[in-house]
């Protein structure tokens, strides 16, 4: 681990306690608490923690389960962020009233947010200045493919790039407003911890990276599976296909609390960028 880029991680996101996801008690408690993520049938045991052997898994997303990932150890607080995963929506166009967050902490005029608005990516962030800043996809949504998506924020320019080009940025005016919110994977938080209505991610989710550095000022071909770069804050491969937390692939453990998500076989070969 680089003792520079650990320093200036925990700079931007302070740490507290993380939260795990807990095991519904019973059949009937399952029924009205959110389910946490379904183990598969043939899973092999490395060490402590359960991995998947030869088998590329992602999260599947319903918003009508409340389904998230939460990671209650990070909060972000000023400078450059880099956010981005891999998804694959399920529906092309969303309702008016339903923002689909791939990755957020959008509450009450403050935060930042990477998801879906109708049938566009969009890139959000709210500033003391213009208030909801926003850039979106020129290119819209198509269901069931698999497409990379990255925000980033440098200084006061926000940018999104879809499968690695740029697709709109701007400079705000004002200063960033951070959320008080822990940041989720899959929907944006209420005021109490829990997910806001309307914002759930309908699809599947693999390959989240959350960076304190501006990876990307130019176009780029993303690789269908992350790693670890300078400034990677937490970085979630979502191949344990078991298990009710997303395992940090960093030396930070910032482990994610799974919610109401499955575990879903994926074939890694239909990750590539479009042409």
């Amino acid at each position: 681990m680089n003792p520079a880029s650990l320093l200036i991680g925990l700079t931007l996101f302070t740490a507290e306690p993380p939260t795990p996801a807990t095991r519904p008690a019973s059949r009937a408690a399952a029924a009205t608490t959110q389910p946490a993520a379904t183990r598969p049938a043939a899973v092999a045991r490395t060490g402590t923690v359960a991995r998947v052997q030869q088998q590329d898994y992602a999260l599947d997303f319903r918003p009508g389960l409340n389904s998230h990932v939460s990671i209650r150890n990070l909060k972000y607080t000023a400078g450059t962020l880099t956010i981005e995963a891999w998804v694959k929506p399920r529906e092309a166009d969303l309702p008016a009233d339903h923002w689909g967050a791939v990755i957020g902490n959008l509450e009450k005029q403050r935060g930042f947010g990477l998801g879906q608005r109708r049938s566009q990516w969009t890139f959000r962030a709210w500033t003391t200045g213009k208030g909801d800043a926003q850039v979106s996809s020129g290119e819209t949504v198509v269901s069931d493919r698999w497409v990379h998506l990255a925000g980033v924020l440098e200084g006061r320019q926000i940018r999104l790039y879809v499968d690695g080009k740029l697709q709109d940025q701007a400079t705000v005016d004002g200063q960033f407003k951070p959320s008080n919110m822990p940041i989720l994977i899959g929907a944006d938080p209420n005021l109490t911890g829990g997910v806001e209505k309307f914002t759930g991610f309908p699809g599947l989710i693999d390959e989240v990276r959350i960076s304190s550095s501006a990876l990307y000022t130019k176009d780029f071909v993303p690789p269908p599976v992350l790693d670890k770069k300078p400034g990677t804050v937490v970085l979630y491969h979502l191949d344990e296909g078991a298990d009710h937390v997303a395992r940090d692939a960093t030396s930070h453990k910032n482990d994610g609390a799974i919610h109401g998500a499955e575990y879903v076989p994926v074939n890694p070969d239909e990750k590539k960028p479009r042409q």
